[in-house]
Parts: C-alpha cells; structure tokens; sequence
C-alpha cells in the first residue's frame, strides 16, 4: 500500500458550544489526505486514529473515526465525540499535550501522519466557559440526567487515576485515602458556606467536624450540625394574693388586696392580705425537626 501524507488545513477550531452538553464537546481537526506522490485520495474512506497524551507520558485518550474523503481529499473530524465522557476526563491544565494522528486506507495498517503539540484552543475547550474541575454548580434535573463532565456531588469514592483533574483538585479534602481515592463532596440536604478562614464570622468554626474522612475545624470540606443561636425568652407573670374578711371571716381569694367587698347586710368589710404566690407558667416546645429558611431541592454538582 502506498504510504499516506497529511497536510493541515484549518488545524484546530472549536466546535460550536452553543446550548449543547459538554458530552458533545471536542475539537475540530481537518486535512486532507494524499498518497506518497501526492495524488489525493478523493472520495475514498479512511480510518482516523486521534491519541492524545501529556509530553513524555502515557497515552490518556484515544479514538478511531471512520471518515469519508470529499473529491480533493480533504475530511473532518471532532476530536472527542467518539468517546466523549472518557474525553470529559483529560485535564488539560495538568500538562503540556500532544495529538498524534494515524490513519488508514483500504484496509491497510495505520500509518503516523502527524504527532504535535497542542495549541490553545482545545485547552480553551477544557476551561468550558471557565468552569475548572472542582467547581459545584445547582443542578437542577434529576441525578440520571446530570451532564457529561460532571458527577453529583453525593460523597461517592472515585480513582485518582480515573479522574486525575478533579483528584488534583480537591484530595483528600473531602475523604478517601488522599493517594489513589478521593471522595467528592456528600452535599445531599446541605447548605453551602463560604470558609470562615480566621475573619470571626463563623464563632463555631473551631468546632466543624469532618465526613467521611474529610477534614474537620476551619478548613474547606467540614461540616456543622444546624443550631439556634442563644438568646433568652422574657415572661410576665402577674401572679395573685390570697385574703379574709375580717367581718364575716370569709376566707376569699382576690387579685387586688385593695378591693372592698359589700356584704349581704349592705355594709362593706375591707380584705387583709394573708399571703400571695406566683403561677407555675411553662413554656411549651413549637416548630418543626430542624431551623431552616424557605427553600428547594437541587443537586449540587462537580465539574471533572
């Protein structure tokens, strides 16, 4: 078979991000492809062979197309959108990446027609809008339906080597063994809260505990129990005295030691106060199972 040329045309463009997923993300590469004398091979299929690795390391991604040729020899592809959650996964800021391409015609074997590095544009892919790995977002439809790119934000145990972005963002902040496992935040019923980071603003920071293996006290990645602040309930008790008629010694009970009571012989006898008390008031429990404002379910979700 006659060895096959490449030449680059508009080597890397993006593809239109749109309202679209992040699993329909990539990046366009075009050429066209020739044979060792350079004649073009139009209207033929060939197979594409895309791997991308960091300089000096091991391959991270890799895909095959199969392509068709237009009358000059020219064919397109998107890189990504064969395998596009194993792509969601290269962590372009971790290192310098390099594209190698391959391809074959006519059932031959695969043949290297370029092997450079990457430019600026698909690492501008990888920030997608600007949004790094570790970033948690509100979703708000159903776990099943959570983004390419993303992963509910439940407490779930992941590889270090599976998603090295996101592991080397976050740790062992939130649990796992800090090495080859790591777990993402277990946000599930919680409210979120800016890191006190010595301002005072959280009293209690000192005393936030860690989740599953995260980290506990005034660091990202602990926890608080919900709580009222302390303050105290005011209550009016006028309470009452107890007193006789001295005339009839009748022992009667009245809320004014100074009332004057009118006998049935039409003369009016004074009350003298023997003694008074106060009531037993309690202050019964109210409300529901927790302190909480108004409020509706989300998942928070984490970019890879």
């Amino acid at each position: 078979m006659k060895k096959l040329l490449l030449s680059i045309l508009f080597v890397w463009c993006f593809v239109s991000f749109g309202n679209a997923q992040f699993a329909e993300k990539g990046f366009s590469f075009q050429g066209y492809a020739r044979d060792f004398e350079g004649a073009a091979l139009g209207n033929q299929t060939i197979s594409a062979k895309f791997s991308i690795y960091p300089q000096g390391k091991a391959m991270e991604y890799e895909e095959a197309q199969s392509l068709r040729t237009d009358p000059y020899g020219v064919f397109h592809a998107v890189i990504g959108s064969v395998k596009p959650v194993e792509f969601a996964k290269v962590n372009w800021s971790s290192a310098n990446y390099w594209l190698k391409v391959e391809i074959k015609a006519n059932g031959g074997d695969y043949v290297e027609i370029s092997n450079t590095s990457l430019l600026s544009v698909p690492y501008a892919n990888a920030a997608f809008n600007g949004v790094p790995s570790g970033s948690i977002i509100p979703f708000a439809g159903p776990k099943n339906r959570i983004p390419a790119g993303y992963v509910a934000c439940d407490g779930t145990e992941y590889s270090a080597t599976v998603y090295p972005g996101l592991f080397a963002a976050l740790g062992n902040t939130w649990g796992g063994n800090g090495t080859s496992t790591f777990r993402v935040p277990d946000l599930r019923g919680q409210f979120l809260r800016g890191q006190n980071d010595g301002s005072g603003v959280d009293p209690d920071a000192g005393n936030r505990f860690a989740k599953n293996g995260g980290k506990s006290g005034d660091n990202v990645g602990s926890f608080q129990d919900d709580e009222n602040k302390r303050h105290n309930h005011g209550v009016t008790d006028p309470g009452h005295t107890h007193g006789y008629d001295d005339k009839y010694n009748r022992h009667e009970r009245s809320d004014n030691a100074n009332d004057r009571d009118v006998a049935s012989n039409g003369t009016t006898s004074d009350w003298r106060t023997t003694g008074s008390s106060t009531t037993n008031i309690s202050i019964n429990s109210a409300g529901g199972n927790e302190s909480r404002p108004k409020n509706a379910a989300v998942y928070y979700i984490i970019k890879l």
